[in-house]
């Protein structure tokens, strides 16, 4: 696949806070560096296409840039740091390990669903 971008970011599709999320970052000025690809999809063509090393049943974002790979609250930092330089700020969030992060970012991942039913489609 040739990439349009050199930033990518699967998300889920069928999220409803995910493309709001979508939707928020493509309003930014550096919105458009982004190439948005619903993880459902990338779930069909991993192995053909992009060969991301993932864990078994994962279900989170991924921020794909150059040859880099972030998954979840790492991949969340990473694309705020890209928006502007002023998210920066919360460099200090990596100080915190990531499993420790992480844990936070499936507690939201998990009720994604049911605090957001009206918008589980994918708007792109």
């Amino acid at each position: 696949m040739k990439k349009k971008h050199n930033k990518i970011i699967f998300y889920d599709g069928e999220c409803g806070i995910c493309n709001g999320t979508v939707r928020w970052i493509k309003g930014k000025k550096k919105g458009r560096n982004f190439q948005f690809i619903p993880l459902q999809f990338l779930k069909e063509k991993n192995e053909t296409t992009f060969k991301i090393k993932l864990p078994e049943n994962f279900d989170g974002i991924i921020f794909l840039s150059q040859d880099s790979t972030y998954l979840k609250s790492n991949a969340v930092i990473r694309i705020l740091f890209e928006l502007h330089p002023l998210w920066n700020i919360l460099y200090p969030l990596l100080w915190i390990p990531y499993p420790v992060r992480d844990f936070f970012y499936d507690v939201v991942a998990r009720n994604r669903h049911r605090f957001f039913k009206e918008k589980n489609r994918c708007d792109l």
